[in-house]
């Protein structure tokens, strides 16, 4: 098992890894960001070089660096603590979305495109890892009183 300290740095690197994928696909244009999972409209968005769009990317970046931040800051402070725990929540559940990805690998379906299907696997393992890694990091540098 990891330390908490490893987990918080895999966390923080993954979270910023992700953040750098959302500029990457941005600067790709809105067939990369539709590729990558955004929804129609956000990529009608792209394209048009709506202020909302722009407002959504800087609103996904901006957290996946602060959550990123928070991980390397060393605190016990408990509205941070808090913060972490609901996103471990999130990427948990939306990491668990592999599941539903194996049925059809095992029966080789992977739709009209394969590239797509194996990115969005892959993706949403790499956010499972994030939310046990948090988990972990988190879990073992609760406060001491719990830990009985």
């Amino acid at each position: 098992m990891m330390s908490a300290r490893s987990s918080f740095r895999y966390a923080a690197g993954a979270l910023m890894l992700g953040a750098l994928a959302h500029i990457v696909g941005h600067l790709m244009g809105p067939e990369t960001i539709g590729f990558m999972g955004a929804p129609p409209d956000v990529v009608q968005g792209a394209r048009d070089g709506t202020a909302l769009y722009y407002a959504v990317m800087i609103a996904i970046i901006g957290l996946l660096m602060g959550l990123a931040w928070l991980t390397f800051k060393k605190t016990n402070h408990g509205v941070a603590r808090f913060c972490l725990w609901v996103f471990v929540v999130i990427f948990t559940l939306r990491g668990l979305l592999f599941v539903a990805f194996i049925p059809a690998a095992l029966n080789s379906h992977y739709g009209p495109d394969p590239a797509k299907f194996w990115f969005h696997f892959c993706a949403s393992i790499f956010v499972l890892t994030i939310g046990m890694s948090l988990a972990n990091g988190l879990w073992k540098t609760r406060a001491p009183k719990l830990r009985k």
